[in-house]
């Protein structure tokens, strides 16, 4: 208890008094009154301005949240689009009549094996957005535990077709990379990319793709089938880290169309671009820890996972 305080219960109690007067145990001691008083009062002050610094504090902290859930929400409606448009992108390869030579000649190669994969894929890049909504994990636990085992079969399908067809990467490369040299459907954009009229790319040139899509599939069935078994330990936590490395892996088919054209324009060297975008997949495993680490990765509102 306070001096002030004391002084306040004696003078109640009559065993003290403001002003020097006569109490039941002798003369109250005006000097000491005073010094309490003022003591009392410079507690009082400090006390406010420790409030008044907090209440700033909480102001300030508020307004860093809420800056930061809006930069999460631009994030997650950029993800949820590139997303949409790399699955209707991707479903040109059930339409025959759209596909460039070199992909007619790819399902041509590989017919079972390159549908299974990108009919696998089609269904992770869409399905994986929900597996981060709070919301949904939250409010319908069954839903999301349905969409999870979808998400989870699409990526073991496609991933192990991936395993299969990417010996035969470097070939669809040379092959798609010799059809945008010559063909005429896109105008100035080949040559803008550095790409010279008749210009022939070999499997030689681009046997590098053949080890990153043999390790990307390989580290996108390992993160996923991780995912799913700290799921069934009910490590809630485990899980959600190693979802968000899975799906950035998922992801990687963004990242690679994304990145390609703009290395091109920027290096005017087709071959670089082309190799330097398909080994962008660990980049996007950097982005996921850092965003597991830092606590925040894709959701509705917030930036929760799985």
């Amino acid at each position: 208890m306070s001096v002030g305080a004391v002084a306040k219960v004696q003078l109640i109690q009559g065993r003290a008094g403001p002003r020097g007067l006569p109490t039941r145990s002798g003369w109250a001691e005006p000097q000491a009154w005073a010094t309490s008083t003022c003591y009392e009062t410079a507690l009082y002050s400090r006390t406010w301005r420790s409030e008044a610094s907090q209440s700033n504090l909480l102001v300030r902290t508020y307004s860093s949240v809420k800056m930061l859930v809006r930069i999460s929400s631009v994030r997650t409606m950029i993800v949820w689009l590139l997303a949409i448009l790399m699955a209707v992108f991707a479903s040109r390869y059930f339409f025959p009549g759209l596909l460039r030579p070199p992909e007619t000649q790819l399902v041509a190669r590989h017919s079972f094996w390159a549908i299974l994969h990108i009919g696998g894929a089609i269904i992770a890049i869409v399905a994986g957005p929900f597996q981060f909504v709070t919301s949904l994990r939250n409010g319908q636990p069954r839903v999301h535990r349905g969409l999870g085992y979808l998400y989870v079969t699409a990526v073991m399908l496609s991933g192990i077709a991936g395993v299969r067809l990417s010996p035969d990467s470097a070939k669809y490369f040379s092959q798609a990379m010799t059809d945008a040299a010559t063909t005429t459907s896109f105008g100035y954009l080949p040559r803008l990319a550095g790409y010279h009229a008749g210009e022939i790319f070999t499997e030689k040139e681009l046997w590098p793709t053949v080890p990153s899509f043999f390790l990307l599939s390989l580290a996108w069935l390992w993160t996923t089938g991780m995912a799913l078994w700290r799921a069934r330990q009910r490590q809630f936590d485990l899980h959600r880290a190693w979802m968000t490395r899975s799906y950035s892996l998922t992801f990687g088919a963004v990242t690679i169309r994304v990145l390609s054209f703009p290395l091109a324009l920027l290096s005017q060297n087709p071959l670089f671009a082309a190799i330097a975008a398909v080994w962008s997949w660990p980049l996007n495993l950097l982005v996921a820890e850092f965003l597991i680490r830092s606590g925040s990765t894709v959701s509705d509102r917030t930036t929760a996972t799985a």
